[in-house]
């Protein structure tokens, strides 16, 4: 007796799901900025604030790698990595203005380096290898399997079930940037909210 979904039809129920997976995954792990931005306001005078935040930079800790200072004035503070590794941390400017007994920081971090590293990851990994299996093994099981004479040959198009695994990385590339951006994030937000504190 007929089995009531011939092969033929599961093979694209199975396929086209897991190419649009893979496609999700590469979208989300591809980097559409080298950059984080936010806005932290401290209670303070901005030529001390600056003066003190170009000091802690100048030192690790709070999550922030030492940093090099480029520039230094009361509305400005600029600092780079001296690594040439890609880091979340590469460049990192801030600019603070007076707001009432306050100061406004609006700071970004910019990370050309790990972009790179990251799109070439997405490439490698998810374009590459994940293509391998969300599209070379359906195309080799659609020419090969599928027109086998032999039925039970044709029913092990349901393995293609197990390209899975081939197309997961580009998430967990996607997940561990934006771990990396995250605690930057925090990193910078913390280092600037703690300092009129002096911690």
């Amino acid at each position: 007796m007929d089995a009531p979904v011939p092969p033929t039809w599961i093979f694209p129920l199975l396929v086209l799901p897991l190419l649009a997976v893979w496609i999700v995954g590469l979208i989300l792990a591809w980097p559409r900025r080298g950059r984080s931005e936010g806005e932290v306001v401290v209670e303070g005078e901005p030529d001390a604030l600056s003066r003190r935040l170009a000091e802690r930079l100048a030192a690790s800790g709070a999550g922030i790698p030492a940093l090099r200072l480029t520039t230094r004035t009361p509305d400005l503070v600029k600092a780079e990595r001296p690594s040439t590794l890609p880091s979340p941390y590469e460049r990192l400017e801030v600019h603070l203005s007076q707001e009432g007994s306050g100061v406004r920081f609006r700071w970004r971090l910019e990370a050309p380096r790990l972009v790179r590293l990251q799109r070439g990851l997405t490439l490698g990994v998810g374009l590459l290898y994940g293509g391998l299996f969300a599209v070379g093994v359906p195309v080799v099981v659609g020419l090969l399997v599928l027109p086998a004479d032999d039925p039970a040959i044709r029913w092990q198009v349901i393995q293609t079930v197990q390209m899975i695994h081939g197309v997961w990385p580009a998430y967990v590339v996607a997940l561990l940037f934006w771990i990396l951006r995250s605690a930057a994030r925090r990193a910078v937000e913390i280092r600037i909210g703690n300092l009129p504190h002096g911690t």
